[in-house]
């Protein structure tokens, strides 16, 4: 389940994927803003942490045992998904996935999002 996570979340335009030391996990970001993070909680169960709309992060946690208020985030705003035994299907997983990344570059500064859009723009060779 990690590797395809990490595949959806690696596909993200202009996404970078940093593993911090300091929290022994890996974060995936767009500009200089965490989309998604994949790690441990306090009883060590791997975790992947993903941004929400408010009442998508609510509607989540009552219809899936393995979804919980953002670990170590902002409980209104951020999911964390217990990857053991995990009771989402994987179509909603990459779907939530997305909708992170694109909530997290909505709220990026249009010069920051200027910036991933020159970033990615291919070089011409000469």
């Amino acid at each position: 389940m990690e590797k395809f996570i990490e595949r959806i979340c690696e596909h993200q335009p202009s996404c970078k994927k940093a593993f911090k030391e300091e929290w022994g996990a890996i974060r995936f970001t767009v500009g200089d803003k965490i989309f998604a993070l994949i790690g441990k909680n306090n009883q060590n169960d791997l975790i992947v942490t993903l941004k929400c709309a408010p009442d998508k992060a609510n509607e989540y946690r009552q219809e899936f045992l393995s979804i919980m208020p953002g670990y170590y985030m902002n409980k209104r705003h951020w999911n964390s998904i217990l990857l053991k035994n995990c009771d989402v299907p994987k179509s909603l997983l990459k779907q939530m996935i997305i909708d992170s990344y694109n909530l997290v570059y909505k709220g990026l500064s249009m010069k920051q999002k200027e910036q991933l859009r020159t970033e990615s723009l291919p070089v011409n060779k000469r």
